[in-house]
């Protein structure tokens, strides 16, 4: 199935068929005798702006980025970040919470799915893992199903066969799929070497690619349900590993007490014996700190801004080249460069890394080869980082909670959209579609009149209508931001372009809706 039609607001678009029709009278002149086009999904909007939750890109190229969609499938880009193509569709499922591509060799590429940022009961499962042996051109399953969601994919540096899946499970109840999980032939067969028990699952996985025997995980004990997110209890925890799985320590030597509630994990790579864990505690800090490659631990940061709603962020990632250089993806972005005894937040005071930030961030991407180069994603769609500046990317998809038309004829579409506003538009016009580059024919095609835009983007609309058509120029890297980091809502100008490159008659377009609000801040 084509999961990116499923939880992006891809709405059913009819044809116009001939006006007197619809109005219940019969056509004043000669009938129709061509065969009308067959219907089929269109994609209509909203402006692109929906949530990334994972990003890889490939170590020393900077041109292939890999994003993982909330509800909208994976995307991939070849030229820098300007542009995605979806390349996971015929899959089965549409949340990606995971990417990881092979160091040795860039086309092996794996996909963990269901959303690891916990937030509501509905947010959307998986159904296990995936891989590609061609850099995304197929893919096959294979295994743990029953996983729910994933918040890690780690493939051995130098044995591309060996697999380590970090599975927070389904949180809707007890089960025995969580933990951590092995594979040493290439996802045939599966062991689960870390399990603590039904109720606890695994929020944070790292490895020491130096010695890859040797791992670090962060366990969360939650339960999610219609009416609260059950965060924290004996579950919760850090556990080492030495022997690639057969045996792991749970570290406890200057950690918090229990109960603690959401754990990720990330080691240093250019000194493995340092060790950070960012913990959702109550009272007892935010950050620690081991130099002794998880022995003993200390309290670094008790800044309560780095595990705030811990369940819908928590992610740790550590300079591959520099171990005090930290970034944590909370509600915003923050960074230490001190070891984690400070925190700027939001781009941080690193001119030499740029001013990349995000809101609602979820995941990170550092280039090992070049850490300037480094991907954020959040609620609005991802920033990438290099040495020339910041770029934003902004994709097709989103999670619409709501979809209602009018009775004007041709009808309109009115949406609201997680953590952003209602929208209208009509039914004759696609929205632009930002990064995105959409199979030809997803979108509607252009009447010879033209009927204008509509007032599609609430708080986060991308570039100018038609910027971001199938076979359109790709928006400028310097756009304007508004919220969430997307570029502000704009309607096309007269003559200017539409969907699919038309040119758009010089005619006013519809009036603007006046946005009711964010359709669900969350």
């Amino acid at each position: 199935m084509r999961s990116r039609w499923i939880l992006s607001l891809l709405l059913a678009a009819l044809l116009p068929i001939p006006l007197a029709a619809q109005r219940g009278g019969g056509p004043a002149g000669p009938q129709q005798t061509s065969t009308p086009e067959p219907l089929k999904f269109r994609y209509m909007g909203p402006a692109p702006a929906g949530r990334i939750a994972s990003v890889s890109g490939v170590a020393g190229d900077a041109n292939t980025y890999y994003l993982g969609s909330a509800s909208g499938g994976l995307w991939k880009s070849t030229d820098a970040g300007q542009t995605f193509v979806p390349i996971f569709d015929d899959q089965n499922v549409a949340a990606i919470g995971s990417i990881a591509v092979a160091d040795s060799d860039p086309n092996i590429v794996w996909v963990g799915t269901g959303e690891p940022w916990v937030i509501r009961y509905v947010d959307v499962m998986g159904d296990g893992v995936y891989k590609s042996l061609d850099a995304g051109k197929t893919w096959q399953h294979v295994g743990l199903g029953e996983t729910g969601r994933i918040s890690r994919v780690l493939i051995h540096p130098t044995n591309p066969n060996i697999i380590y899946v970090c599975a927070q499970g389904r949180l809707t109840g007890p089960q025995e799929e969580r933990g951590v999980f092995k594979s040493t032939d290439g996802g045939s067969n599966w062991q689960r070497v870390l399990f603590v028990d039904r109720n606890t699952g695994c929020s944070g996985l790292d490895m020491d690619r130096s010695d890859p025997n040797t791992l670090i995980a962060g366990t969360w004990q939650v339960e999610q349900h219609t009416w609260a997110q059950l965060s924290g209890g004996p579950g919760s925890g850090v556990y080492v590993t030495h022997d690639g799985g057969a045996k792991w320590t749970h570290a406890t030597t200057g950690l918090p007490k229990s109960p603690l509630g959401k754990i990720d994990v990330s080691i240093a790579q250019s000194n493995t014996r340092r060790i950070y864990a960012l913990i959702q505690t109550a009272d007892q800090g935010s950050l620690w700190r081991s130099d002794d490659a998880g022995v003993t631990w200390k309290v670094v940061s008790w800044d309560r801004s780095l595990i705030g709603r811990a369940g819908y962020y928590i992610k740790l990632m550590v300079n591959p080249q520099n171990p005090d250089d930290v970034f944590i993806s909370s509600s915003s972005f923050h960074r230490s460069t001190n070891g984690g005894a400070t925190f700027s937040g939001n781009g941080g005071v690193n001119p030499f890394q740029g001013q990349a930030s995000c809101g609602d961030c979820h995941d990170i991407w550092i280039d090992p080869k070049d850490p300037v180069r480094y991907v954020l994603t959040d609620d609005g769609g991802a920033s990438i980082n290099t040495q020339q500046g910041n770029s934003r990317v902004t994709l097709p998809n989103g999670q619409m909670y709501h979809v209602h038309v009018d009775n004007r004829v041709p009808y309109w579409i009115y949406s609201n959209r997680q953590d952003d506003g209602t929208m209208r538009g009509p039914m004759t016009v696609s929205e632009q579609t930002g990064n995105g580059r959409l199979p030809p024919g997803s979108t509607m095609p252009q009447p010879v009149g033209g009927f204008g835009r509509g007032g599609r983007g609430g708080g986060r609309a991308g570039v100018p209508a038609g910027a971001g058509a199938p076979g359109a120029a790709a928006p400028a890297a310097n756009t304007p931001t508004g919220a969430r980091g997307a570029a502000p809502s704009q309607t096309a100008p007269a003559g200017g372009a539409q969907p699919g490159g038309q040119p758009q008659p010089a005619t006013a377009a519809p009036a603007q809706f006046a946005g009711g609000g964010r359709g669900g801040a969350n």
